[in-house]
């Protein structure tokens, strides 16, 4: 008999100036309402207090919504992508960072899905590509410049009077 998987969404203020999204669930997260609850997002959670960056003003969420997606078909990737959309449109970020290149890719468009630390204005969003979570938990020089990332972001919420 197979089961529907459970659709995990994001947390935090639903009012945020800025959305992170990450690429895929981890460890047992379908069991959780927490999209980050692994060591990776502790990881995330140590970078925001090391930052100053309030839990309480921003959103947190994945671009992959369940944990099956070890077949990235365009259904799949469709079907997610769909599934953020609205969780875009519901929460209304002016920033979203965007953490790897599957979120880059589907996003900002395959041209643009190495590119890291610029800003990219679409829609009236302002989007920050930067390295994902797992990437980031494995090389040290990618911490420092996902750290650089954070704070260009800050600087630029601090530019614009967003919340962070």
């Amino acid at each position: 008999m197979n089961s529907i998987p459970k659709l995990v969404l994001g947390y935090g203020n639903n009012n945020a100036d800025v959305m992170f999204i990450g690429e895929f669930l981890s460890g047992n997260n379908e069991t959780n309402s927490f999209s980050f609850s692994s060591s990776q997002g502790q990881l995330l959670e140590k970078a925001f207090c090391g930052l100053g960056i309030e839990k309480e003003n921003i959103y947190v969420t994945n671009f992959f919504k369940t944990a099956q997606y070890a077949n990235l078909s365009d259904e799949i990737v469709n079907y997610n992508m769909n599934c953020l959309r609205n969780e875009v449109i519901t929460i209304k970020p002016k920033i979203i960072v965007l953490m790897g290149n599957i979120v880059s890719s589907n996003i900002l468009g395959k041209e643009n899905e190495n590119i890291k630390s610029k800003f990219f204005s679409k829609k009236d969003i302002l989007y920050m590509p930067t390295y994902s979570i797992l990437d980031i938990s494995k090389d040290e020089n990618k911490k420092i410049d996902f750290w650089l990332d954070l704070k260009s972001v800050i600087n630029k919420c601090k530019e614009y009077n967003f919340k962070i």
